[in-house]
């Protein structure tokens, strides 16, 4: 019998940390934490400066291929190693660059860890992060959906909740970073099979972790119903999975960032300014 969790908690922390135990155990090169490396590779290159403390927070995959793809010159003096996001005080302070991989979307509180590592930067300290959100697995979603309704007659907590560009926004704002911004990074993978696709997601420690879960035998046939009850699909019949992977950057405050005007200290009306332009 499980223990009960509270109301308001979406995952079970414990069967989390399994999961992300037996990606780092099995030890598959995953494309998704690969993918993702590369892109935060990307972005510190495009960063004119020499970080001197920095925390890279991910499964090894994620870590590991993020510091092969960083040139000699671009890598942290002093760098920190954590396969999960610290909790509360374990967060190591005083740092220049915290740099995070697909570990976020499965926590509770979000807004309670990006606050965190908001406090562990010092003035003008880079904060990276990406996690899986927006509509990633739409269609792995909808199949559940489908195969539970006509075996249980009801939905079955299967999929995680995903956090949308416009949430990711607002929490990255209210979290006190500054120049916040957040883009992202959407494609579509063919997968002959969705066993393939589930291992993909076992691989990023990202099945199902929910409080609501109730483990239940299956039988053999549920990768059968699930792949009946799966709509999109290519023409040559492949399974079509999206991803979007969020990024969120921000940096601590500081007096030498760029300031937003204060409402009323514009020297020239909008209206003047056209004006002048057309004369």
């Amino acid at each position: 019998m499980s223990a009960k969790m509270p109301d308001s908690q979406i995952f079970n922390p414990a069967r989390r940390q399994a999961k992300r135990e037996r990606a780092m155990r099995r030890g598959a090169e995953s494309f998704l934490l690969r993918r993702a490396a590369l892109d935060a590779s990307e972005r510190l290159l495009d960063v004119n400066r020499q970080f001197e403390a920095a925390l890279f927070m991910g499964l090894p995959d994620f870590t590991d291929a993020l510091q092969q793809a960083l040139p000699a010159q671009k890598k942290p003096r002093q760098l920190i190693i954590t396969d999960d996001w610290p909790l509360g005080d374990e967060m190591p302070g005083d740092l220049d660059l915290i740099v995070s991989g697909l570990a976020l979307q499965s926590l509770d509180d979000v807004q309670g860890a990006l606050k965190t590592a908001r406090q562990a930067l010092r003035p003008d300290g880079l904060f990276i992060c990406s996690f899986l959100g927006g509509e990633s697995l739409l269609g792995l979603r909808r199949a559940c959906f489908g195969a539970d309704q006509a075996r249980y007659g009801g939905i079955m907590p299967r999929l995680s909740p995903m956090i949308d560009f416009r949430q990711a926004a607002g929490l990255l704002q209210s979290s006190g970073f500054a120049q916040p911004v957040v883009d992202m990074d959407s494609f579509i993978v063919n997968y002959a099979s969705l066993k393939t696709l589930v291992q993909d997601l076992r691989d990023i420690g990202e099945t199902n972790s929910l409080a609501a879960h109730e483990p239940r035998f299956e039988g053999k046939d549920f990768i059968a119903r699930l792949s009946d009850a799966y709509t999109d699909r290519s023409e040559n019949g492949k399974f079509l999975a999206k991803f979007e992977i969020v990024w969120m950057t921000g940096w601590a405050p500081h007096q030498s960032q760029q300031q937003p005007l204060k409402p009323g200290s514009a020297k020239m009306k909008l209206s003047d300014a056209l004006k002048k332009i057309r004369d």
